[in-house]
């Protein structure tokens, strides 16, 4: 559940619909020790705009439930330049610490 925003973001905030070399990324690696998670979507500046516009609370939620579930286990990093969101999502799942 803590991953289904970060998809849903994807989708409804990037422009696979309007444009010819728009893409969406998703990866998942897992093992015993850690969950690595990354999402990219290539997205607009009009874009970005209306993100701000009309942003929620889903990320701000996320980094709650993972300070909450896996404290200093887990790295949360968001990151864009000029055309690419990027999340990337490190859990430690053997309660390492990061």
């Amino acid at each position: 559940m803590l991953l289904i925003p970060f998809v849903e973001n994807a989708f409804k905030h990037g422009n696979i619909n309007t444009r010819a070399d728009a893409f969406l990324k998703i990866s998942i690696r897992c093992n015993d020790q850690s969950l690595d998670f990354e999402v990219q979507n290539t997205y607009t500046q009009s874009d970005l705009n209306r993100k701000h516009k009309h942003s929620g609370i889903g990320i701000q939620n996320v980094q709650d439930r993972l300070e909450i579930l896996y404290p200093k286990s887990s790295q949360l990093d968001i990151s864009s330049d000029h055309r690419v969101y990027r999340i990337k999502l490190n859990i430690r799942l053997d309660g390492e610490k990061i």
